[in-house]
């Protein structure tokens, strides 16, 4: 959310989602942690367009991987 938020292109936020982009940064997720994401980039007092947080959350599973229940809580 933050890096959706940010204003400028240099705060940490927006540099991680670069990276995750560029492929320096593969992140880890889950179904239930995507949910969440999902739910909560689309309340009300965020100003998220659909495509935006739709983007934001196929770039997590396309660049990222997912962490099955079992290896969630090594």
């Amino acid at each position: 959310m933050s890096s959706l938020l940010a204003k400028q292109k240099d705060t940490p936020t927006a540099m991680v989602v670069d990276a995750i982009a560029a492929g320096s940064i593969i992140p880890l997720y889950n179904q239930e942690t995507l949910k969440e994401y999902d739910d909560a980039l689309h309340r009300a007092k965020f100003p998220f367009s659909e495509s935006s947080i739709q983007n934001m959350l196929f770039m997590i599973r396309e660049m990222g991987m997912e962490v099955k229940e079992a290896m969630a809580h090594i």
